[in-house]
């Protein structure tokens, strides 16, 4: 996926041996909404995806990214899946050890 920005100095420049693909089109502001949220630590694809997934509202996609961290945390890096098993295995938690209190 690629930025392009908007209102440049006319024509798209450097397109010698680009590969078709998404090209999205945003402005000098939005690019810099962009970059704010990935300095936040997030991969620039990702900050891409959720300030366009939050209608290009920058405090709310990096609530939306905060958020997903937190989910992947809990669940495991690589193990998070929307609608997958949440809530499945709470019980772990301190079982059966409580025979050794006195």
């Amino acid at each position: 996926m690629k930025l392009l920005m908007e209102g440049g100095s006319g024509g798209q420049g450097g397109g010698q041996g680009q590969q078709a693909g998404n090209v999205i089109h945003v402005t000098p502001q939005e690019k810099e909404a962009i970059d704010r949220l990935a300095a936040l630590g997030f991969p620039k694809p990702m900050a891409v995806e959720a300030y366009l997934a939050c209608d290009k509202n920058e405090e709310l996609a990096a609530n939306y990214l905060f958020e997903r961290q937190m989910e992947e945390n809990l669940l495991g890096e690589g193990q998070f899946q929307a609608g997958g098993n949440q809530g499945g295995n709470n019980n772990q938690q301190g079982g059966g050890n409580n025979n050794n209190q006195q």
